[in-house]
């Protein structure tokens, strides 16, 4: 109870089913990132980096190629499909 501090429940191990066992002890491990040590936490790291490097680098490449001018194709489409098709 908050008002009194009294224990009014009690999650003992051997009164919890396998799933509450392993939400509390395996996936609030991995949610806070305290599974498993400095080298998963650099691996989680790199990995809630990697959208933000693909949004950046596809947000350079479509900025590249919408600066570019437009140049006009080297083959007319008749001499394009003479030379493709016979």
């Amino acid at each position: 109870d908050r008002t009194t501090g009294a224990v009014t429940a009690a999650m003992l191990p051997a009164n919890t089913s396998v799933a509450a066992h392993a939400n509390e002890t395996w996936i609030i491990a991995i949610h806070y990132g305290t599974y498993g040590g400095e080298i998963v936490r650099l691996v989680y790291f790199a990995g809630g980096l990697v959208p933000v490097v693909l949004f950046f680098t596809g947000v350079i490449h479509w900025w590249v190629r919408r600066r570019r001018p437009q140049r006009a194709s080297e083959l007319s489409g008749e001499e394009f499909s003479r030379r493709t098709i016979g």
